[in-house]
């Protein structure tokens, strides 16, 4: 039967702090505990980037087990203090002399047999630091059960005596918690509908020129320039970031299938000449790519010019390709581009919903998981620039960047996982290792790593929760998708 929870008034105090006022945890830990009072400060309506508060109140927790005062800092960090109650100091104390008691074996006693009270007389030390470290863990256990917290690790807890002795156990914990998240208001969610971008048949005929380029021959053209009816492989890099927009890709310099800006840009160009030039907007170009079109700077590169003699459109093409006919080989095209239409406007959908649960609620963020997110985040952006020596200023702006990406992957995750708890959302074992078998096939490790039984283990254990967090994620948006609103 569940102990009934005493309530008392308490008084708080104010506490120096940065943390902003936070909510209920993601996963609930049963208890029929109480808190006797609370003061704290709301927390804002919306995101915003500006300081935390810098003074907040400490809670006060208490039930027939223990007292704690709570005080909430920045970035998740937590300091507790709590008062256990005579009953669990006795319960500690008889726990420490059980066990003491099990290991000890005297002259004229049978081991376990001996009196209680020449343990206690023979053993006290023991039994004392038993007794120490039996409440130092119940002091922490009890404490974030009755304030509904989780460590992040309980390796780094900081467990401190404030108070030991017979009949007083005083203790003090510091360590960084999960976020408390607030309940998430989806009602409050309203999406744009993006539709599937149409295929038409000029699409399926693009798809089937690119097929009929993997059995063409092609001839080196060398001895003069760029022509229309050309393919060329050509580099375009974006002048204004310095990264490149197409890499090595052979295209035709016809109308309709390459941009008007484009083919203005490479006509009249030899092998390994460039000439720089700005992007339009190609009314042949997807629309649904339309809206995120910006005019840039650009520079084309022409790694080398070609004649191509394409194969027919014919019956014996069709059966090279897979399938028994020319129709036949339309509808697969048409049906694969369909597809890929759907799934990419699922992504779109996906990724306006990620926005959209970003700034419904706000909440601290754990400094070490943004620390090592920012540092994940920062390592790709190096990788990406190469060797490029970069000013003080774009390398600060780079950090920002990472920082600012690394807390929205980290806010959105910690939603994503209470959305999934309160909606009852679980991935299976059969789900988890479909999904792992898939990856692990895709691994092309080098000889020596392949050897190496530890690392494989280690590597596939690190893939296992990396699939678990994806599948659960896409679950979940997969889910909300059909319960939110759309404008």
């Amino acid at each position: 039967m569940a102990e009934k929870t005493t309530k008392k008034k308490t008084t708080t105090k104010p506490v120096k702090s940065t943390a902003k006022a936070t909510a209920a945890p993601t996963k609930k830990t049963p208890s029929t505990k109480k808190a006797v009072s609370t003061s704290q400060k709301k927390a804002p309506a919306k995101v915003e980037k500006s300081t935390p508060p810098k003074k907040m109140t400490a809670q006060t927790f208490e039930d027939t087990s223990v007292k704690v005062v709570l005080e909430q800092e920045a970035a998740c960090a937590v300091s507790i203090q709590a008062t256990l109650s005579s009953k669990v100091i006795e319960e500690a104390t008889a726990q420490a002399l059980k066990e003491t008691s099990k290991g000890v074996s005297l002259p004229g006693f049978r081991k376990g047999k001996v009196p209680k009270s020449m343990i206690e007389k023979n053993y006290a030390s023991t039994i004392l630091e038993k007794k120490s470290q039996i409440l130092v863990q119940k002091g922490l256990d009890l404490s974030i059960a009755l304030c509904k917290l989780r460590p992040l690790n309980y390796r780094n807890v900081q467990p401190k005596v404030e108070k030991f002795s017979d009949n007083e156990a005083v203790f003090s914990y510091k360590f960084e918690s999960y976020p408390l998240i607030p309940k998430i208001p989806l009602e409050k969610i309203k999406l744009e509908k993006i539709q599937p971008e149409e295929v038409n048949e000029k699409r399926v005929e693009e798809v089937i020129d690119v097929m009929r380029s993997y059995q063409a021959k092609w001839t080196p053209i060398e001895d003069r320039a760029i022509e229309m009816g050309d393919f060329v492989d050509i580099d375009v890099l974006n002048m204004e970031t310095d990264t490149k927009l197409v890499s090595h890709k052979r295209v035709e310099v016809t109308k309709g299938k390459l941009s008007k800006w484009l083919i203005a840009l490479l006509v009249g160009l030899k092998k390994d000449e460039s000439k720089e030039g700005v992007s339009e907007w190609d009314d042949s170009l997807p629309t649904s790519e339309k809206k995120d079109f910006k005019a840039t700077k650009c520079k084309a590169h022409v790694l080398g010019i070609f004649k191509g003699d394409l194969p027919p459109v014919d019956e014996d093409f069709a059966k090279a390709m897979g399938t028994q006919s020319v129709a036949d080989l339309k509808t697969q095209v048409l049906l694969r581009l369909n597809k890929n239409a759907e799934a990419d406007c699922e992504r779109q959908q996906k990724a306006l919903l990620d926005k959209a649960l970003e700034q419904l609620v706000d909440f601290e963020l754990p400094q070490t998981l943004i620390d090592a997110e920012v540092k994940t985040k920062l390592k790709l952006k190096q990788e990406a620039v190469g060797q490029k020596k970069l000013s003080k200023t774009e390398e600060a702006k780079m950090k920002d960047e990472a920082e600012s990406e690394a807390k929205s992957a980290l806010k959105l995750f910690f939603i994503l996982q209470k959305l999934a708890n309160d909606h009852g959302i679980i991935v299976s074992e059969q789900e988890l290792r479909e999904v792992l078998s898939e990856r692990i096939s895709q691994l092309n490790l080098p000889k020596e790593v392949a050897s190496n039984q530890q690392y494989k283990n280690q590597l596939i254990q690190e893939m296992r929760m990396n699939c678990f967090i994806d599948l659960l994620t896409e679950k979940v948006k997969h889910h909300l998708l059909k319960q939110v609103t759309f404008a």
